[in-house]
């Protein structure tokens, strides 16, 4: 059994007021001066880490954090295969129904991610995320 989960969110960022149809000039060491504008394009902080940039509700929020925990729901096998063995037939049968679990991923740099998840079924899984 295998599930696979994409999400992605992004909503368009309204100009402020003050800012609308204005300019940012920038001035390179050349000499060079470019002119861009404040409808498409706006100054961010240059930070040494790297860090997830969420835009929410007209608000950004700044991500710092690089662990996550999670609770994990869903349904499938409860327990191992039940095996009835006749002296002319086999049965074999499993037993379905909510499982539940939690897990912990950490961000080992700023493209890759390791996790580890427990399941009430017994098991265990281990898993590594791309970022791009």
């Amino acid at each position: 059994m295998m599930g696979l989960l994409f999400a992605y969110n992004t909503q368009a960022e309204e100009v402020p007021a003050y800012l609308k149809d204005g300019a940012i000039t920038v001035t390179l060491k050349d000499g060079s001066v470019h002119v861009f504008s404040t409808n498409e394009y706006k100054v961010v902080k240059r930070t040494e880490e790297a860090k997830d940039v969420i835009h929410h509700g007209g608000k950004t929020y700044v991500q710092e954090r690089k662990n996550r925990v999670r609770v994990l729901g869903g349904f499938g096998p409860t327990n191992g295969v039940d095996v009835l063995t006749g002296a002319t037939s086999t049965k074999i049968t499993t037993t379905n129904g909510l499982v539940g679990g939690a897990g912990y991923e950490r961000k080992v740099n700023e493209a890759v991610s390791v996790g580890a998840e427990v399941l009430s079924n017994k098991t265990f899984l281990m898993s590594v995320g791309l970022d791009f």
